[in-house]
């Protein structure tokens, strides 16, 4: 059993390093909150051994993003949800805001209901985010050109639905 433990355990390790993927455990009833290496490393920082202080994590949120934040914790300490997922800017070590997905999923309550542990996890979703502004951009611009075009521009779907055109086609 014990090696399998151990086998199971470095699937897991290595699985989240090669996602990237950064892991928390938040004890509430004591205030102890441990993360993953990647957790860290992900950021720029030095993994800590042992607790650390969340405290200091939510100080990293971009200002402009900490109250939205706040809301979605605050929506399962105060019992109106089980979980959250957010997206956010968090400084790097570098100075730099990096967007994270993040994800908290409670996992244990006591006899009075009362919140005991929460678990969740951290990606990077820089990238993404990106290449989602960038196709924002593109879309844009290509809707800017094709509005300026004096010719008549649509563009249906194989059932001969109209999906987009341009204002001279909307004129006629």
């Amino acid at each position: 059993m014990e090696d399998a433990l151990s086998i199971g355990e470095k699937r897991l390790r290595v699985t989240l390093e090669a996602t990237k993927i950064g892991i928390w455990d938040w004890d509430l009833e004591n205030d102890i909150w441990v993360a993953s290496p990647i957790y860290y490393t992900m950021l720029g920082y030095e993994p800590i051994a042992g607790p650390s202080d969340r405290t200091v994590w939510l100080t990293r949120i971009h200002p402009d993003d900490r109250e939205y934040v706040r809301a979605k914790i605050n929506n399962v300490l105060n019992h109106e949800a089980d979980n959250y997922a957010y997206e956010a800017r968090i400084l790097h070590a570098d100075g730099n805001y990096r967007w994270h997905q993040v994800i908290g999923h409670i996992i244990e309550k006591d006899n009075q209901g009362e919140i005991k542990r929460m678990v969740g996890i951290r990606k990077d979703i820089t990238d993404f985010k990106q290449a989602e502004e960038e196709l924002k951009v593109s879309k844009s611009r290509l809707r800017a050109l094709i509005d300026t075009i004096p010719d008549l521009v649509w563009v249906k779907d194989p059932q001969g639905v109209y999906l987009q055109c341009n204002q001279r086609f909307k004129q006629l």
